[in-house]
């Protein structure tokens, strides 16, 4: 199979785009790394397309796998000099292979109710690192799905798959639809927004039943309008000269609380 070198080959182009910018329709991303593309081949919300590779990173043992891997499941294998592949990628020292990942569509009209764990909405959440670290701890934690309202990160950021170790893969955030909160009213959700000041602490709210918890962005914090649609308001206790925490960490503070309240009430229900 012939190599690809030059910068000007349409597809290398393409490539790059993708890996800098992301792609405009919100749909597919660029994944480096073998483990990034061993978590693609395994996630079944999801569809490598596309394997690009060095003639060097194609020979190793992990990596050759993943290409053969690939290969049967239909993937097409792009093989890429070094020298194109660093022009490619933005990191500063790429691992030689990468994929594009199909995300397919954002189907909100379809998942907006589903499972028994609580919903994320990020409301304007722009910084992809936190929303990649919210993805991973909201997988951890039992989360159902996750939505970004407008003015969030495109799903489709590169730093926020990586941020996200494969989370995106499985929990595949969508933007939020019109007339979402009359339908997680009428599925008997209770909406709690997480606040800098003046809420209750995660462990004194009942968090063992469904809810949607939305998280603001960083420094502007929950919207007015969610914050007036919130039936709980949750704060953080700080203690010491902290005033507020990253919003991945409050994430992870009251998405595990809630698992604790879950697994609390499950083990009691045994008895």
């Amino acid at each position: 199979m012939k190599i690809l070198t030059s910068r000007a080959n349409p597809r290398a182009k393409t490539l790059r785009s993708l890996a800098r910018e992301g792609d405009p329709r919100g749909r597919t991303v660029f994944a480096e790394g073998v483990r990034l593309l061993e978590e693609a081949l395994m996630s079944p919300r999801v569809r490598l397309n596309t394997v690009v590779a060095t003639e060097e990173a194609a020979g190793r043992r992990r990596e050759k796998a993943l290409v053969d891997r690939s290969r049967e499941s239909g993937a097409r294998i792009v093989p890429v000099s070094q020298e194109l592949f660093a022009w490619i990628s933005p990191l500063p020292s790429p691992p030689g292979i990468a994929g594009v990942v199909d995300l397919g569509e954002e189907n909100g009209e379809t998942r907006l109710e589903e499972g028994d764990g609580p919903i994320l909405v990020l409301d304007g959440v722009q910084d992809p690192a936190n929303v990649g670290m919210i993805l991973r701890a909201a997988e951890a934690a039992g989360v159902s799905s996750v939505w970004l309202t407008a003015g969030a990160v495109d799903r489709v950021n590169p730093k926020l798959l990586r941020a996200s170790a494969g989370s995106l893969f499985r929990l595949k955030p969508s933007r939020l639809p019109p007339g979402a909160v009359k339908r997680f009213r009428a599925a008997g959700r209770r909406i709690i927004a997480a606040v800098a000041a003046g809420g209750e602490p995660p462990e004194s709210v009942e968090l063992g039943r469904p809810f949607v918890l939305v998280l603001g962005a960083e420094g502007r914090g929950v919207s007015p309008a969610w914050e007036k649609e919130a039936d709980v308001r949750l704060t953080l206790p700080l203690e010491g000269s902290v005033e507020s925490l990253n919003v991945a960490v409050t994430a992870g503070v009251i998405l595990f609380e809630a698992m604790r309240q879950r697994r609390e009430k499950a083990e009691t229900g045994k008895r």
